[in-house]
């Protein structure tokens, strides 16, 4: 019997509705669109190191697949954000990560519509992110209101741990970002503190910007949309409910740095 994290540990059999539909994208040729291209469960894990790769064939303008940023947006629902995100930034890389099988297959229609080659999605899940990423592979993370779970019996299923930042402290590449957004105030002073946990040789996480109420200076919040915010995002300014923002950069040694208070 394996656990979640353990490299042994299979995805079991999905039943539902939708997984047939994302087999069949994930079976599609490497030319077919490169907005289709969706890896599933353990699948995505054989990319590991090789997620540049995916995107090399594509002839688009500027820097070849080796050298774009690789931009991974954990829990990216539908894609309202990173499809957009993948519009406005031709000349970088993203990987959208999502549980659900449904949005993984909405996030895949958007970019297909969209006619986008330098967007992919991963259904799996992100406390096995370091089997879907290797050492130095990404240039920047980014979590989004993840559930919080807010029963202190639940705090065991939060993902931002400090065991689950080393990891990530090893799959960004050296100056690469962390970026945390949740609207729940206990979930954002336990994320400060499990950043004090993390334990990175050599290295140390940075404060870039932290905020405790991102919009309270902004003249128009609700003015703002995807993809400078996000769906629920949105529904939070209107509701006046503030939002928590923390901007992460990972420093190596031999570089100036202050590690995080």
């Amino acid at each position: 019997m394996f656990y979640l994290t353990d490299t042994g540990y299979r995805y079991p059999i999905s039943r539902n509705t939708y997984f047939p539909k994302l087999l069949e994208l994930a079976r599609q040729p490497i030319g077919f669109n490169k907005a289709s291209q969706v890896y599933l469960d353990n699948g995505a894990e054989l990319m590991r190191g090789h997620w540049r790769e995916i995107f090399s064939d594509q002839h688009t303008p500027g820097p070849s697949a080796h050298d774009r940023e690789l931009h991974v947006e954990i829990g990216c629902n539908a894609g309202h954000v990173i499809v957009e995100l993948a519009k406005r930034n031709p000349d970088k890389l993203y990987i959208g990560i999502e549980c659900k099988h449904k949005a993984v297959y909405r996030c895949a229609q958007k970019a297909a519509k969209s006619g986008l080659r330098n967007i992919a999605f991963i259904r799996g899940n992100a406390f096995r992110i370091k089997h879907i990423f290797a050492e130095a592979e990404v240039d920047s993370l980014s979590i989004f209101f993840p559930d919080p779970w807010p029963r202190r019996s639940q705090r065991m299923n939060r993902l931002i741990s400090a065991r689950w930042l080393d990891q990530v402290g090893e799959l960004l590449k050296p100056s690469g970002m962390l970026h945390i957004k949740t609207d729940h105030a206990d979930y954002f002073d336990w994320i400060e503190k499990e950043f004090k946990k993390s334990y990175l040789e050599n290295r140390a996480w940075v404060n870039a910007e932290r905020s405790t109420d991102l919009y309270a200076n902004h003249p128009s919040p609700q003015s703002l949309d995807i993809p400078d915010v996000t769906l629920f995002e949105k529904l939070f300014i209107a509701e006046g409910k503030p939002i928590f923002n923390l901007n992460v950069i990972l420093k190596s040694a031999g570089t100036d740095f202050t590690a995080m208070p």
